[in-house]
């Protein structure tokens, strides 16, 4: 997200982060594991998840991409809004487009930071965390702002669908562009299901406000 850029209307990062990031990864990891991709021994040690926010959600930190484990501005890449923490990797970064008309450009220019990253660094944890090989990356695009007749959503559909043909992309593995505004992400909200839509085309998945 901009931080420069503030906005007048209602916010859709709440809802997004706080409230669904976790349970959305954990409902994607029932459905990996049902389908056989997870470790036999994990069925009785299964692995922790942990959602990081930056202090604009109610986190502690702020959460800092880095080139590698040196915690230098020479090496910072980026500095998302969310993340979720699983297996003692970054396995989901979550970005808010928050103001403005959001454009491929700018979409676009927060993947490459991101897929250039190996570690994240957040002060609740003790040591870098290593990026994941087979990262998510959530963009969330307030449409607040556009007029009815536009044409940006069959752009955003176009080029999700362009960005995900250039993956696996450094440890970017995984690619979703979800636009919408704030009570679409609220419960019984249309894009309340989305992203598990999305993850499991053929599995019925329903993201409950914890």
């Amino acid at each position: 997200m901009d931080h420069a850029d503030a906005i007048q209307m209602p916010s859709i990062s709440s809802c997004v982060l706080s409230k669904h990031a976790l349970n959305l990864y954990k409902k994607y990891d029932d459905f990996q594991f049902a389908h056989h991709r997870r470790q036999p021994s994990q069925l009785h040690n299964p692995p922790i998840s942990q959602v990081a926010l930056a202090p604009e959600f109610n986190g502690s930190h702020r959460i800092r991409l880095f080139s590698t484990q040196l915690k230098s501005r020479a090496t910072n890449y980026g500095w998302p809004d969310g993340a979720v923490i699983r297996d003692a990797e970054a396995q989901v970064i979550v970005e808010i487009e928050q103001s403005g008309i959001v454009s491929p450009a700018k979409i676009g220019g927060k993947l490459m930071p991101i897929a250039l990253s190996n570690y994240l660094i957040h002060e609740d944890f003790a040591n870098p965390i290593p990026m994941g090989h087979d990262v998510t990356f959530i963009q969330v695009v307030n449409i607040a702002y556009l007029q009815p007749t536009t044409r940006k959503l069959v752009q955003y559909g176009n080029l999700e669908a362009d960005i995900r043909k250039l993956l696996p992309l450094g440890c970017v593995a995984r690619y979703f562009l979800i636009p919408g505004v704030a009570a679409d992400f609220q419960a019984g909200g249309v894009k309340n299901s989305t992203l598990a839509e999305h993850h499991a085309p053929n599995s019925r998945v329903v993201l409950n406000e914890q």
